[in-house]
């Protein structure tokens, strides 16, 4: 009897680890919260209070704010499902009202791969002996100066 619960406790716990979890990246933002914000009214101290930190601030433009997140369920290996995704860019003037609040459409998203070409660098590769022995005659040269 004992053993027949072992080993159908062992499938069970083998058979649940394969379950799919759900996974959440970045601050995904309600759709409430959204239509909450007010053009010329709301200050960049009051989006903070509203949607919280943004995902990222625009690199040229401080008064730009990104907003990037997405929901869905992943299973073991496999890519994971994505059930929401939503990107949102946010403009402030310099005074840090809020201008514009442009959503960004998931299905017009371009992907974008990356690049499998390989950029030559200057110089030459250097061999595990050259590391290890290129060193000895430098330090005794180095001290005799």
């Amino acid at each position: 009897m004992f053993k027949i619960n072992i080993k159908t406790f062992l499938l069970l716990s083998s058979l649940s680890a394969c379950s799919p979890h759900l996974i959440q990246q970045g601050n995904l933002v309600s759709e409430e919260k959204i239509a909450y914000l007010k053009l010329d009214y709301h200050t960049k101290e009051d989006v903070l209070e509203i949607l919280g930190p943004p995902s990222s601030a625009g690199l040229m433009d401080k008064n730009t704010w990104y907003y990037i997140g997405l929901t869905g369920e992943k299973l073991a290996f496999f890519r994971p499902d994505i059930n929401k995704e939503l990107s949102l860019r946010l403009i402030f003037n310099n005074q840090g009202t809020l201008l514009r609040v442009h959503v960004y459409d998931p299905l017009t998203k371009e992907i974008i791969l990356p690049n499998s070409r390989k950029t030559k660098a200057g110089g030459h590769d250097i061999g595990i002996l050259e590391q290890v022995f290129g060193n000895f005659g430098r330090r005794y040269q180095q001290e005799k100066k």
